[in-house]
């Protein structure tokens, strides 16, 4: 359990929230493809600490030989002390003198399972699926099997397989939602999304984790084309927010995180604009105190520089020129020759930029803080061309330092002669 415990970052007494935030968290970092023998880790310990998986085993309907029941008990002793070893060993024995009983596949399934023998796990339920195709248990045990092999392309078909016979359970739409993902099949996404936050509005205490990530795969499908009625959308995150308030307090980066998934697919639309602005209400309105101050205010200068970045009235030197996370990136000296560049491309389209100029005083004022004092240059000066010569002057002094101009590129007929 310790082991287990420190593969996914919890205390050994961590309760069952804990550990499924920890498990949320890793495989998104991790994913199958990326690292495959961690991302079987760190299914192995989610699975090892699942309370809920645990008290399944002892609660099924499966078939198996008359008078083997103490053998039965006996494994399920072993796997509730977690003696995966001894359990698979003892369902093996049975398995020999007895035949693929139902209940021996399946506790020696569960036991390779603990034990990372991903691939024996797969046969066995490809097996036992084969045999009871009916039964969804082995449909979703599959898809689940297939996922933690690494066989995405299998585990997705597997996925959708089960969804569409009648698989709706949290944890299985959870990860049929990842599985579409990483596949990049965004209508099972959207699909599986809705499903999964009916359900988690159900119990919001406790599946509120999951209807956050319910509503951030809604997100995932719509940046890349789904169709969202994103009314639709609005109505059904104020009704989650408003059954889960109480339990939302420890999910409150998880649910910025989302509108900013908003903000960058519609940087600017205002009518998305003011669904962020009526949404980040709400859910300020139930956190205590009103949220962290600090991360909300992030929040909104992170959404109005996706705004201003993507704001295609604006040129792009003027973009530029006014983008604020580019300015703390650069060095002294960079940030001296960007500012030169772009105000040389600005000059050189004066005065039709004007009209740019001032739609950027009216809509962002934040950035008019930066451009506007070298807009109200422009219109001072008597003489542009003295303006342009002092400013190439020291743009090529510094340009030998940098192996890009965009301003010779744009107009090359600046470019001074050898």
């Amino acid at each position: 359990m310790m082991k287990d415990c420190e593969i996914l970052g919890v205390p050994q007494d961590a309760d069952q929230k804990t550990i499924k935030r920890a498990y949320f968290k890793l495989v998104k970092q991790f994913t199958p493809e990326k690292d495959p023998e961690l991302f079987q880790k760190i299914r192995r310990a989610y699975e090892n600490l699942s309370a809920a998986e645990k008290a399944q085993s002892g609660n099924l309907a499966l078939e198996y030989p008359a008078g083997t029941e103490t053998e039965l008990d006996q494994i399920r002793e072993l796997l509730g002390k977690e003696e995966w070893d001894k359990a698979a060993k003892l369902a093996d024995q049975l398995i020999r003198v007895y035949g693929e009983a139902e209940a021996f596949l399946y506790f020696q399934a569960r036991a390779w399972q603990r034990m990372g023998k991903s691939g024996k796990v797969v046969k066995a339920f490809e097996k036992l699926l084969k045999r009871y195709p009916e039964k969804l248990l082995y449909q979703k045990a599959l898809a689940f099997a297939y996922l933690d092999r690494g066989y995405m392309n299998k585990a997705q078909d597997a996925f959708r397989k089960a969804f569409d016979e009648g698989v709706r359970d949290v944890d299985f739409l959870n990860e049929y939602c990842y599985c579409a993902a990483e596949k990049g099949q965004f209508e099972d996404v959207r699909t599986g999304a809705w499903e999964l936050l009916r359900e988690a509005q159900k119990n919001p205490g406790e599946y509120a984790e999951e209807g956050i990530n319910a509503l951030a795969a809604l997100m995932t499908a719509g940046a890349h084309g789904q169709s969202i009625d994103w009314t639709e959308y609005e109505t059904a995150f104020h009704a989650f927010v408003d059954e889960a308030a109480l339990y939302l307090a420890d999910y409150e980066d998880d649910l910025a995180s989302i509108m900013g998934i908003i903000a960058m697919i519609f940087p600017n639309d205002k009518e998305m604009g003011g669904m962020i602005d009526r949404l980040v209400a709400q859910i300020r309105g139930i956190l205590p105190g009103g949220g962290s101050r600090d991360l909300w205010e992030r929040l909104g200068k992170k959404t109005a520089f996706l705004k201003w970045e993507n704001d295609a009235r604006f040129y792009e030197a003027v973009r530029s020129f006014g983008d604020r996370e580019l300015r703390e990136e650069l060095d002294e000296r960079t940030l001296r020759f960007m500012e030169l560049d772009c105000k040389l491309r600005m000059l050189e389209r004066w005065p039709q930029i004007r009209s740019e100029f001032e739609l950027v005083r009216q809509e962002y004022p934040e950035e008019w803080k930066l451009i506007g004092p070298f807009a109200e240059a422009l219109e001072k000066t008597k003489n542009l061309e003295w303006m342009r010569s002092k400013l190439q002057k020291d743009y090529d002094r510094l340009a030998v330092y940098v192996n890009y101009t965009p301003y010779y590129r744009e107009y090359p007929e600046r470019r001074p002669r050898p």
